[in-house]
């Protein structure tokens, strides 16, 4: 799998860009996955679509993916072609996502859709990009922090007609560094007092204020 079918269905699936670990693991040959349809069925089966989507209908699942691909909801015909497809069993809901950037690519009348994929997905390379060339943006935007990943679908959602700008993909990242910090790595300050204090700190980067007098003999208390 080449970068940008990985990029087209992280969107597809889970409206955000690739993870660096994501993209790392999905591009290596160990995977035993080696078409876009194989893809597609794995992003489909992953929690972060099924504890989103997987109970719903197939039209709603089908919608859904049209807007995380072009940014508006499915046209009466397209739906009912698609889920026709998958309910007579020619297409599979679980790859459906390849047929609909095959059709955006390929056929008349899809110039809106094709431009808002693209845009979508030049966007989250470029932010990808950025997020592996930065240690602390690696740590920020993982499974582990969901605010990174819901700035950064919040972000894709409204990509359409117009590309991202370098500026703006700059600044998403920025975002999610500062949450990280301010959130995940930033603790608590306690501050000293003149009588006897005890403080636990917690898992994350607390800081304690005080002032050591040292015009008493007790200047040596912390």
């Amino acid at each position: 799998l080449i970068e940008s079918q990985i990029q087209e269905l992280y969107v597809a699936y889970f409206g955000r860009p690739a993870d660096v670990e994501g993209k790392s693991y999905w591009s290596g040959s160990s995977t035993g996955v080696s078409t876009t349809l194989e893809f597609a069925a794995n992003m489909h089966s992953q929690s972060e679509f099924q504890d989103a989507y997987g109970s719903k209908t197939t039209a709603t699942q089908v919608n859904q993916i049209y807007q995380n691909l072009f940014g508006r909801d499915a046209d009466a015909a397209g739906l009912a072609y698609w889920t026709g497809q998958i309910g007579n069993n020619t297409l599979q809901l679980a790859e459906i996502a390849v047929h609909l950037i095959w059709a955006a690519k390929n056929n008349d009348g899809g110039a809106a859709d094709k431009t808002a994929l693209e845009n979508k997905v030049a966007a989250a390379t470029a932010f990808t990009t950025d997020v592996e060339a930065d240690a602390t943006a690696q740590l920020a935007y993982t499974a582990d922090d969901a605010t990174a990943f819901t700035t950064a679908k919040t972000f894709i959602s409204g990509i359409t007609a117009t590309a991202a700008t370098d500026a703006e993909i700059d600044a998403q990242v920025t975002t999610i560094k500062t949450d990280y910090t301010t959130n995940v790595v930033a603790g608590s300050t306690y501050s000293f007092t003149t009588g006897v204090d005890d403080f636990t700190g917690g898992s994350k980067n607390d800081t304690f204020k005080g002032v050591s007098d040292a015009d008493t003999a007790a200047a040596n208390t912390f």
